[in-house]
């Protein structure tokens, strides 16, 4: 192509008239269905929504599950029972009267314990939302006083009073 013919082709594309060939429709070429990957549905927010509810509902149940491991370490501390394995599990959740009668919902976990060190015992706590409603201990023998305990003679007794 000569410099001449370059330059007219150049200055009829700039001008916008191109009489020289006839005008082809431009074909814009995208990749198949990209579009509608990132296109947002209302579908699409609901799950996206619900998903992150379930996220924030699983985040709050871990810390309602710290606050029961931490009030049943201090129940087995007072108890002089030592907590096994340092956790307690989730079994159920389920609607349970509150203290006030008020059906509420209820969060069930269950740990153990011992006392001798040689058998394990179960227990369960039950929380509403973040309050502790009970904590249970099934029944487990108890540990001899580190002192032996006083026997008193009813005859010693009945003396000092008579």
């Amino acid at each position: 192509m000569g410099a001449r013919r370059l330059a007219g082709k150049l200055k009829q594309i700039y001008d916008g008239i191109d009489t020289a060939a006839p005008r082809r429709p431009v074909k814009l070429v995208r990749p198949p269905d990209t579009f509608h990957y990132f296109m947002l549905t209302l579908s699409n927010l609901f799950l996206f929504m619900l998903l992150a509810a379930a996220g924030a509902w699983l985040w709050h149940s871990h810390g309602i599950r710290e606050r029961a491991l931490q009030a049943v370490r201090r129940h087995c501390q007072k108890l002089d029972v030592e907590l096994l394995d340092g956790n307690v599990a989730f079994r159920k959740l389920t609607l349970l009267p509150d203290a006030r009668g008020q059906r509420r919902l209820a969060r069930i976990y269950g740990f153990e314990f011992t006392v001798t060190g040689e058998q394990r015992h179960p227990g369960t706590i039950v929380m509403f939302g973040a309050q502790v409603g009970r904590i249970e201990l099934a029944a487990h023998p108890f540990r001899p006083a580190d002192e032996p305990g006083r026997v008193i003679q009813l005859d010693d007794w009945r003396r000092p009073r008579e």
